[in-house]
């Protein structure tokens, strides 16, 4: 499972409006949809945040290259109505069965992961460091 937070979206609510804010979160929806196998999940917790259930990898290998390629994909410039904008995420990971072993701690495993990569400067990823508990 992935929890992803666009970096400073607030930045963009304020500047530009809500509006403009909505715009862009349905154009992230669209982008991580279309990097996502048929087999995977997307869904939006609420705000600037996605979390995506990664059904079929099969090692932390495998999550790695789809999760770089996916921030690579994010990277690209949105044209809003406003005008471009770049866009940065923060992707936290946790693993099920490693780290947790159902769907509430498996969404608090990520976000620590996400505030962990966050910390590394943003723009990035984290696998949870842990085990279940």
């Amino acid at each position: 499972m992935q929890r992803s937070h666009i970096d400073d979206f607030k930045k963009i609510n304020d500047t530009h409006g809500h509006h403009i804010g909505d715009e862009l979160l349905t154009l992230v929806s669209v982008r991580i949809s279309r990097q996502l196998r048929q087999s995977d999940l997307i869904a939006r917790l609420g705000g600037d945040e996605f979390v995506v259930l990664l059904r079929e990898a099969k090692d932390e290998e495998s999550i790695a290259s789809i999760v770089t390629a996916l921030i690579e994909h994010m990277s690209v410039p949105y044209n809003l109505k406003v005008g471009m904008t770049h866009v940065n995420v923060s992707i936290g990971i946790s693993i099920f069965p490693n780290h947790a072993s159902n769907i509430d701690d498996l969404l608090q495993k990520a976000d620590v992961a996400m505030y962990e990569a966050k910390k590394m400067g943003k723009n990035t990823w984290s696998i949870f460091k842990g085990s279940s508990t």
